[in-house]
């Protein structure tokens, strides 16, 4: 997992994102990922997520990437992410 600040457009809006990017294999389709954020490492939201893709290298490793539901603020305080594994059904 890596996390970085890429400047993304949004409804006509260019702003810098928290964006979140895991690698994972192409065959491992029984693993569900779900992207967290938080403000404090305490509270966490869950499905705020904004899923931009994946892209797949030749290697068979799928670099999967999500970003903050709004963008870097001075304003805000620091964000944090965190990578939640389940097992699908």
């Amino acid at each position: 997992i890596s996390g970085s600040f890429l400047n993304l457009e949004n409804n006509g809006s260019v702003d810098d994102y928290l964006v979140v990017t895991v690698a994972a294999r192409l065959a491992a389709d029984d693993a569900q990922f779900v992207i967290e954020f938080s403000r404090d490492l305490e509270n966490w939201e869950r499905g705020t997520a904004l899923y931009l893709g994946s892209e797949d290298q030749a290697n068979g490793i799928s670099l999967r990437s999500w970003r903050a539901p709004e963008p870097v603020s001075f304003n805000q305080p620091m964000k944090f992410a965190r990578l939640v594994l389940t097992a699908r059904p």
